[in-house]
């Protein structure tokens, strides 16, 4: 979904893609921060869930402390989340968002 998203907004952004693709996310944190009610740390724990909330699914932890196993994948657990499903269609509206904004945008 990041690739699909920077994609599609170097696409549609002539300039200053980096600042279009975090410049949002980062408005949001300020404003969640400035409000002081608390607010930055949902919005902090929900970008964390965003960026690595997959890990915990597709990765089965060792129950020992002490063990010496090797942990290993769950790719059941994995294809059973719908995190991984928006994810990808998520990806795939932005692609196909980049594809069409290039093919009708008017020539600079």
């Amino acid at each position: 979904p990041i690739y699909g998203w920077l994609l599609f907004l170097s696409s549609w952004a002539g300039r200053a893609a980096v600042a279009w693709a975090f410049g949002p996310f980062v408005a949001l944190w300020v404003a969640a921060a400035s409000a002081g009610t608390g607010a930055s740390n949902f919005f902090e724990e929900r970008m964390k869930e965003l960026v690595g909330g997959w890990l915990d699914d597709a990765i089965v932890w060792p129950r020992n402390v002490g063990s010496t196993s090797f942990v290993e994948p769950a790719v059941v657990n994995l294809l059973r989340t719908p995190h991984l499903w928006i994810g990808i269609v998520f990806a795939a509206v932005c692609i196909a968002g980049a594809v069409y904004v290039r093919k009708h945008r008017e020539p600079r």
